[in-house]
């Protein structure tokens, strides 16, 4: 009977000790496109871009509110500027006295240049509402509601 009962406690602390990788695992991909619909998923694809990723692509499967990240970082760095395709398919990104909007820096190329389109904001930002600096970047169907104070 005790082994029995530790081998379930041993299988349920493996268990446990699993949650925080599925957790913070990466959003879905179909067709090489990220699915975000949640802000743990914006946060990730954020990290991705700053940290060297640039070139990957996301659209928006819900309205995502980010009122409760107290550090946003903006997608694209100074280092490392998001070169990929963002649809937001109509969905709006909510902030709450975020340093950045949504996109931080921006820069295709003239043989491919990154695409940001069908996206909202609203709330509070203190640096742009959508993208702080773009070049080489095709912006479509983009609407900024939310209050920027620079």
């Amino acid at each position: 009977m005790k082994r029995r009962m530790l081998s379930l406690l041993l299988a349920f602390v493996m268990v446990l000790g699993m949650l925080p990788t599925i957790a913070f695992a990466a959003p879905a991909e179909s067709s090489g496109v990220y699915q975000i619909g949640t802000a743990e998923d914006l946060l990730w694809f954020a990290q991705e871009v700053n940290g060297g990723n640039t070139a990957i692509s996301a659209v928006l499967t819900a309205d995502i509110d980010l009122s409760n990240v107290t550090n946003w970082p903006g997608i694209g760095s100074s280092d490392y500027r998001f070169s990929g395709s963002f649809d937001g398919q109509g969905h709006t990104v909510t902030f709450k006295n975020a340093d950045w909007g949504l996109f931080g820096y921006v820069r295709g190329s003239e043989g491919a240049v990154a695409t940001i389109k069908n996206v909202k904001t609203k709330g509070s930002i203190n640096h742009s509402g959508i993208a702080n600096e773009v070049a080489y970047t095709h912006l479509e169907n983009c609407i900024n509601g939310a209050t920027v104070t620079a």
